[in-house]
C-alpha cells in the first residue's frame, strides 16, 4: 500500500455529524474532529499500516508539550500539541476538562501530525469558504454551518457602490463652469456649434465633454463682461498651449488620485472612457491637461473597490 493510493480518501471531507463545536476564546463558534474520528479513518483506510510514537514530553513554563510521530505508509509527520498542566477546577474541585494534560497534549499533536498529511486540513478555511462549507454541510440537514456564519459576524456586507467617474461628472463640472462664467444657451450652443458641430453639449463625446470644460476652465472674465459681451465674440478653442512639463503635471495627477482616492483601476477607466487609451504615457500635452483639469472636477471617491 502506498500513501499516494490512499490519501484522497483519508484526505476527505468528514461527514457533517463527526463535526464538533466549540466556542472559542475570543468568541464564535468553530469546527473541529475529534481525534477519534481521526483514528477510525485511519483504521478504514489503511488498517496495519499507520502508527504513532511519542517523541517527548515536557513541560513549558504553565504548559505540557508533548510531541508525536504519525507515520503512515512509512511516510512520517511530527506533530506538536499541548495543554495546561494545571488546568482550572470546577466547584467540586475537579478539572473543568476531560483528560490529564498529557494526554489531551497527546490528543492534540495527534491531530497536528495529521493535518500534515491533509487530514481535516480544510477545517482551516472554514472562514474563508464559509459559503461552500455551510452547503456542504446543508446537504445532510445540519445547519450549524449556516448559523456560525451569522454568529460569527462572517456574513458579507454588501459593497457600496463607488461614485462614479465618468460622463456624469463631467456634465455636473461642465454645467457650474458654464453658471460661473454666465454663459447663456445661446452661447454655448454657437460655440460649440463652432467648435464641434453639434447644438447641445449631450451630444459631445466624453473625451470632447473634457476638452469642453477644460476650455471654459481657461477663461477668467464672464462672457458678458465688456470684452466679451455679444455672442458673436465667441470663438473656438484657444491654440495648443506652451509645452509644459510632464513631470510637474503627472505629479500633481499622482497626487489628486491620492487624495481622492481613486484606485489606479478607476483612473484608468476614466483614460480608456474619456481618451481612449489605458496609461498617461499615450496622452499628448494637450490631452494630459485635459485628464488633470477633469480629476480636479473629480468629487472625492469614498468607497474603492
Amino acid at each position: 500500500m502506498q500513501l499516494e493510493e490512499i490519501l484522497p480518501k483519508l484526505t476527505e471531507w468528514f461527514a457533517p455529524e463527526e463535526h464538533k463545536d466549540r466556542t472559542l476564546p475570543g468568541g464564535g463558534r468553530w469546527f473541529y474532529i475529534p481525534h477519534q474520528s481521526i483514528t477510525q479513518r485511519l483504521n478504514a483506510v489503511c488498517p496495519g499500516h499507520w502508527h504513532t510514537k511519542v517523541n517527548s514530553t515536557n513541560i513549558a513554563g504553565d504548559y505540557t508539550v508533548v510531541i508525536v510521530e504519525l507515520s503512515i505508509c512509512g511516510v512520517t509527520r511530527t506533530g506538536i500539541g499541548d495543554d495546561k498542566t494545571f488546568p482550572e477546577l470546577n466547584d467540586n474541585g475537579k478539572a473543568k476538562i476531560i483528560g490529564t494534560p498529557p494526554v489531551r497534549a497527546f490528543r492534540s499533536a495527534f491531530k497536528d501530525a495529521a493535518e500534515q498529511f491533509g487530514i481535516c486540513a480544510y477545517l482551516d478555511d472554514q472562514k474563508a469558504k464559509r459559503n461552500e462549507f455551510a452547503q456542504y454541510m446543508a446537504k445532510k440537514g445540519d445547519q450549524r454551518a449556516n448559523k456560525f456564519i451569522t454568529e460569527n459576524g462572517w456574513v458579507e456586507q454588501p459593497k457600496e457602490k463607488p461614485e462614479p467617474i465618468g460622463r456624469d461628472s463631467l456634465m455636473k463640472s461642465t454645467k457650474s463652469q458654464l453658471d460661473r462664467l454666465k454663459w447663456t444657451s445661446a452661447t454655448e450652443a454657437e460655440y460649440l456649434s463652432k467648435t464641434f458641430g453639434v447644438e447641445s453639449r449631450t451630444q459631445l463625446s466624453n473625451n470632447q465633454l473634457s476638452s469642453f470644460l477644460g476650455y471654459l476652465k481657461s477663461l477668467e472674465l464672464p462672457i458678458n463682461s465688456p470684452k466679451l459681451s455679444s455672442v458673436s465674440s465667441v470663438e473656438v478653442a484657444p491654440l495648443s498651449p506652451p509645452v509644459l512639463d510632464r513631470n510637474l503635471i503627472n505629479a500633481e495627477i499622482d497626487s489628486l488620485l491620492k487624495r481622492k482616492n481613486i484606485s489606479v483601476k478607476q483612473a484608468q477607466d476614466a483614460l480608456d472612457e474619456l481618451l481612449g487609451v489605458r496609461s498617461r504615457q499615450h496622452l499628448s500635452d494637450n490631452q494630459l491637461t485635459q485628464f488633470l483639469d477633469y480629476l480636479k472636477s473629480t468629487k472625492e471617491v469614498t468607497t474603492i473597490k
